[in-house]
């Protein structure tokens, strides 16, 4: 797993404090985005300051209320709703399939006595997280702390991690059917990547992207697409502002473009966002005024739909906006972070 190989790092210089913000200064500062057209900044009156959210010391499943449909001046606060059942694990993924939005599935992951390859399912519903008896052949045991590239109804599962800083060896594609939990190996052409853990997946359209992560000390910045339909994996030949060797980053698809936050590199932990055009094959770093978060790796990432209260007109359907959200984490000296950062994309 990535954070077994941090003590080799070189440690990075402390960066500058960041300022907390308040939900009135958060309802303010995303008017003032989307007026201004200055989206691609984090969210602040200086354009780069923590979304602070009230929290519970418990260390367990926490959702955030006022999430969509109201405005952004409601208060923002982690509840602990009561869903019993769910493995307790880290660096596992989460995918919500298309047909059954009301659902949220997790597959792998590690606990202290070692990592585990089961399927878990909490639905709405019924609040009540359960183990999935699945059919076919699963993929071995690992931690696969990538954002999920889920397409349609089905999970595509790409390599992990083994232990310490080494992947599994497997270099085969495993495709997990949530309607009749199936795993199935298809077979797939051309070359895949090499094996490999803490790199991003994400899924535009019916394509997979494969993107860094690392084997031993070996921090990979290569790219890979496979087409889910012919299931023939293709290097990507990018160009623009290549991003280097990474893992432990996140990402987001929005459109045509997929964006990445953080990560470890080989000179610690980043802090850099990038954006990848996937129909133009292209990189572009993105620029922030202000001072950015406090580098981290191990974090999770999303975007959510917000409908948005803009002067002088009432919260709509068409007001909607997409906004990138950016939990936790951690640095190379071990610091553990609990704060929430958002940024508006377009």
């Amino acid at each position: 797993m990535v954070s077994a190989i941090i003590p080799s790092i070189r440690k990075m210089k402390p960066l500058t404090a960041i300022v907390n913000l308040t939900a009135a200064d958060i309802s303010l500062t995303v008017v003032a985005l989307l007026d201004s057209g200055s989206a691609g900044n984090f969210i602040s009156g200086a354009l780069c300051r923590q979304l602070q959210l009230k929290t519970s010391p418990s260390p367990t499943i926490y959702q955030i209320n006022s999430i969509t449909g109201k405005p952004l001046s409601h208060s923002h606060e982690w509840e602990i709703p009561e869903w019993a059942g769910l493995q307790a694990r880290y660096e596992h993924c989460s995918f919500v399939p298309e047909s059954d939005p009301q659902s949220l599935w997790v597959f792998a992951g590690a606990e202290k006595s070692g990592n585990r390859n089961c399927v878990q399912v909490l639905r709405m519903s019924d609040g009540l997280w359960k183990t999935v008896q699945v059919k076919g052949s699963p993929p071995t045991v690992r931690t696969y702390h990538t954002n999920s590239a889920c397409v349609g109804d089905r999970l595509f599962v790409f390599s992990g991690g083994d232990a310490g800083a080494a992947p599994v060896t497997d270099p085969q594609v495993h495709v997990f059917d949530s309607v009749t939990a199936t795993w199935t190996q298809p077979e797939s052409t051309g070359k895949p990547p090499a094996p490999r853990h803490g790199h991003v997946i994400a899924a535009v359209g019916t394509d997979v992207y494969i993107h860094g992560g690392m084997s031993g000390e070996t921090f990979h910045n290569d790219m890979f697409l496979l087409n889910t339909e012919t299931m023939k994996w293709e290097k990507v030949k990018a160009k623009g502002e290549i991003p280097p060797g990474v893992a432990a980053h996140s990402s987001v698809s929005f459109g045509k473009n997929i964006f990445i936050f953080g990560g470890l590199t080989s000179e610690g932990a980043s802090n850099s966002m990038y954006k990848f055009q996937c129909d133009k094959q292209r990189w572009t770093r993105l620029k922030f005024e202000g001072d950015l978060p406090p580098g981290r790796l191990d974090h999770s990432m999303c975007l959510v739909p917000w409908r948005v209260k803009t002067a002088g007109r009432e919260t709509c359907g068409a007001d909607v906006q997409h906004l990138c959200f950016i939990f936790g984490g951690m640095d190379t000296q071990g610091v553990i972070f609990n704060d929430c950062l958002v940024t508006l994309l377009t």
